[in-house]
């Protein structure tokens, strides 16, 4: 994998200078229109409820909510249009050396998802995104066949209840969002291992890295094996990668597979007020070199299996 100094000055090239200072206007006017909006929505709740009624006041938190909401929808839209436009080309430069394939309206089989147990079974809507295929080189650096699949995943749920007045509404629930990444081994492993993933008949083990019980809840029904997947090595790389990401989550399977996701999408783009590489395109490599230092890591235990 090529080195994130590279790749930053490969990017760099690749997008316009007057592109990137257009999204730092965008941003900049982003923030200005917000804090316009609740400055007015304030003055105007403090003047109708002081002339009126002072039922205003009990919706202005709403109202200033719905309103950040739709102000970061506008502008959010114009920043996936600066994703979709590069986001192949940077993965291109990002995948150099190795075999793979990405497909942006592209995602993972449902039955992945509903073998992974990070989510609820019982859904009505599935869609997702940004699939990206890997083959996962072997030591020699030669492809091996196996392949990390990995994309962003939106499952709702819709949830009909009776109104008090026998009427009927309905609203969509959110069971799972974020990335789900899934590996097919070419061997068994002796155990099932959950990480933040609760499954019944395993029990919560306790490991001697305090740092990492207060990050990670690990759950198996093998410990002896559990421990021999849970290197030093495995672990630091775990914690590594959990200061980045929110609802990180790791299930292994005794038939060789292996699902981890988090609650985030995989390619976001967070402009904050001032444009910079690392905002806007560091997460593209931050989050696959992590994803696959972890893999490499379980297909690099001898203890497990050798590819």
């Amino acid at each position: 994998m090529i080195s994130r100094e590279e790749f930053k000055e490969r990017c760099k090239k690749l997008i316009p200078q007057e592109e990137l200072e257009k999204i730092e206007k965008d941003k900049k006017m982003q923030n200005n229109i917000t804090k316009i909006v609740i400055t007015v929505e304030v003055v105007f709740s403090l003047i109708v409820a002081f002339s009126t009624s002072f039922f205003a006041l009990s919706i202005l938190p709403v109202s200033i909510i719905f309103s950040i909401l739709i102000i970061n929808v506008v502008f959010t839209s114009k920043r996936d249009n600066l994703k979709e436009k590069y986001a192949s080309d940077i993965i291109k430069i990002l995948m150099e050396g190795f075999e793979y394939s990405f497909q942006g309206e592209e995602f993972l089989d449902k039955e992945i998802y509903c073998e992974s147990g990070f989510g609820s079974k019982h859904f009505d809507d599935y869609r997702g995104e940004d699939l990206l295929i890997v083959d996962i080189p072997k030591n020699d650096g030669s492809p091996s066949g196996v392949k990390l699949n990995i994309c962003d995943l939106c499952v709702t749920e819709e949830d009909e209840k009776r109104n008090s007045d026998g009427s009927t509404s309905s609203t969509t629930d959110t069971v799972y969002k974020g990335v789900l990444g899934y590996v097919k081994f070419p061997f068994k492993f002796k155990c099932n291992l959950n990480i933040n993933n609760h499954d019944w008949g395993m029990e919560k083990i306790v490991l001697e890295d305090i740092n990492f019980n207060k990050k990670f809840k690990v759950y198996t029904d093998n410990q002896l094996e559990a421990l021999v997947i849970l290197t030093p090595t495995m672990m630091n790389k775990l914690m590594a990668f959990s200061q980045r990401v929110n609802g990180f989550k790791i299930s292994i399977k005794k038939e060789g597979k292996m699902y981890l996701g988090m609650s985030r999408n995989l390619f976001e783009l967070v402009v904050s007020s001032k444009v910079s590489f690392d905002a806007l395109f560091g997460r593209f490599y931050d989050d696959i070199s992590n994803i696959l230092a972890i893999v490499n890591e379980i297909k690099d235990n001898d203890k497990v299996f050798k590819m």
